[in-house]
């Protein structure tokens, strides 16, 4: 990593946002964020208790806090209640992580599966438009 990534990731009173953070990518990447001493805030949909297990093992690897929060980021109003409530605990949110993602109910042949996530699709707010 060069010397000016090193720098965009030194978390040092840096606060980031997870979506999807309390398991799989998203809590890898929480707890690399966390060793780079980043506060983390750790956003779930429906898994509580994986999501304190990140932030408890995120403040032993070096996040100055860790804070799990509910919501269902596919909702624009859930999305910018998380928000709130992030600048309301830290005053700011210096990297946001959009890992929240769309996944099947069950995991069968493609075939099978294929028509059952496509009406979940369209809920997924579009990066290319910020929320304000």
């Amino acid at each position: 990593m060069s010397a000016n990534n090193d720098r965009l990731f030194d978390g040092q009173n840096r606060v980031a946002v997870v979506t999807g953070g309390g398991r799989g990518i998203g809590r890898g990447i929480v707890w690399e964020l966390a060793a780079r001493g980043f506060s983390v805030v750790v956003n779930f949909r429906s898994d509580a208790a994986s999501a304190r297990e990140c932030c408890r093992q995120a403040e032993a690897l070096g996040a100055a806090r860790a804070m799990e929060f509910q919501a269902d980021v596919a909702d624009l109003h859930e999305g910018r209640r998380l928000l709130d409530r992030v600048l309301e605990c830290f005053g700011r949110v210096d990297l946001w992580v959009n890992n929240a993602g769309v996944a099947p109910a069950a995991r069968l042949d493609l075939l099978e599966m294929w028509a059952e996530p496509l009406p979940q699709l369209p809920r997924v707010p579009s990066p290319s438009r910020p929320v304000r």
